[in-house]
């Protein structure tokens, strides 16, 4: 995740190195002098959007994290079942701790599952 966002800024920063260096490269090449009208530039529309672009972005990657942080601290309740002699035992886990054949509790302890054992999982009631 964090590549991707890294990627980005990398994608952002080359961008604007490119458009500084292209208008550096045409306004001293030419010799002439231009006539540059200031109230039809379309620099200030160009900058209000690229900040609101970024900031869509930055409030949309904080949306999802949050999310994502919801999503793995739900507890659930998690129970062992032997099948061989059919018992199980019930413990409470967050959801992102689950794995696919160990998990650690609430309280810290770290469960891992015989060959002959399967888990369920099921939300836990209320909050």
């Amino acid at each position: 995740m964090l590549t991707k966002i890294l990627f980005t800024v990398v994608v952002i920063a080359a961008v604007l190195l490119f458009f500084s260096w292209k208008r550096s490269s045409a306004g001293g090449s030419s010799g002439q002098q231009r006539v540059i009208n200031p109230s039809s530039s379309s620099k200030p529309v160009v900058k209000m959007l690229a900040m609101i672009v970024i900031a869509i972005m930055i409030i949309g990657s904080a949306l999802f994290f949050y999310w994502e942080w919801q999503q793995q601290s739900e507890v659930m309740i998690v129970k062992v079942i032997d099948t061989r002699t059919g018992k199980g035992n019930e413990y409470r886990a967050y959801k992102g701790e689950l794995g696919d054949r160990s998990f650690t509790t609430l309280d810290g302890r770290q469960v891992s599952l015989a060959e002959t054992e399967r888990m369920e999982a099921r939300m836990a009631p209320g909050k």
